[in-house]
């Protein structure tokens, strides 16, 4: 994953004399974390100031955000039409991919 190289090489205080680089526990956790999904749906993965790493991925009106933090804690936050859907620690990232492409009842789907 490019982007995730670019990252790892973030020098401390990346963000405007703020944000330390990304640690080697975060980039583990979150390539293991990655290695089962296709590359059809990889997330957008931005570095966090702590030295973990933000990952994203929009589905129509559903977010999801999931934090690998440096210490490898995974947590999530799913939003659907801009409210919060569920949010907590992360069990399985599989699940929530599902959650984000399923379509909801009555509503359009990518085939219609």
């Amino acid at each position: 994953m490019p982007q995730m190289l670019e990252l790892q090489h973030l020098e401390p205080g990346w963000n405007q004399g703020r944000g330390i680089a990304v640690t080697r526990n975060a980039g583990s956790a979150t390539l293991a974390l990655l290695a089962g999904v296709p590359d059809l749906i990889m997330p957008d993965v931005a570095p966090l100031d702590d030295g973990g790493l933000l990952l994203e991925w929009e589905f129509g009106p559903k977010a999801l955000q999931v934090e690998v933090s440096p210490n490898r804690a995974v947590r999530y936050g799913a939003i659907e039409y801009d409210e919060m859907a569920m949010d907590g620690d992360l069990t399985s990232l599989r699940q929530l991919l599902e959650w984000l492409v399923a379509s909801p009842i009555g509503r359009p789907t990518l085939d219609s």
